[in-house]
């Protein structure tokens, strides 16, 4: 896995950084187009914040009626003693 990640970074790498001063059409031609350097991380990101928000969201919901059984089945009457 690290392996791959590191292939993807260098991949990347040398199409956003060393793509631009190369000329030779062959080379461009394994690379594409430029304006997908910039809406490939960001459609990563989106999904990154999008499943971090909904476990974050299923844990809050969940943890919430957890809360209430524990403290005696949400009930609001005070206890008399």
């Amino acid at each position: 896995m690290l392996l791959l990640v590191n292939a993807a970074l260098v991949y990347y790498t040398v199409w956003v950084f060393v793509l631009p001063f190369i000329e030779a059409d062959w080379v461009h031609s394994c690379f594409p187009a430029r304006e997908w350097a910039i809406r490939f991380p960001l459609m990563l990101l989106l999904f990154a914040w999008t499943v971090l928000g909904t476990y974050v969201a299923y844990v809050f919901l969940k943890g919430k009626g957890r809360k209430d059984v524990a403290n005696g089945g949400g009930s609001d009457q005070a206890c008399s003693t």
